[in-house]
């Protein structure tokens, strides 16, 4: 709700088949939370073809763009574009890494 009232795209990018994250959001009543999905239909995380696929169909820059993802392997390559990034752990729910938290800090304000 509160990325909604600040104009904030948001975007799921998965290995998952889109047609399945689509359906998972439905069921749980909160498609309308997300400007798209980008699955693996047509290359998969971390290949540099994923992410070039990204910034091309949305047009945001890597500069524009704050990834949020729970492994290294697919952080550093979005990362290594230009783009912010924070790291979530699921397995240790006290462990969250944001990378350049000024950045964050000021979307925040």
């Amino acid at each position: 709700e509160q990325l909604k009232k600040i104009n904030l795209p948001t975007f799921i990018l998965t290995n998952n088949s889109e047609r399945m994250v689509i359906d998972e959001l439905k069921e749980n009543k909160v498609e309308g939370y997300f400007a798209g999905v980008f699955g693996n239909s047509l290359y998969k995380k971390p290949s540099k073809e994923f992410y070039e696929n990204v910034f091309k169909t949305t047009g945001y820059k890597p500069e524009e763009i704050l990834y949020i993802g729970d492994s290294m392997r697919d952080i550093l390559p979005i990362y290594n574009f230009g783009c912010r990034v924070a790291l979530l752990s699921p397995k240790d729910e006290n462990y969250t890494r944001v990378l350049e938290t000024e950045w964050l800090v000021d979307l925040c304000q």
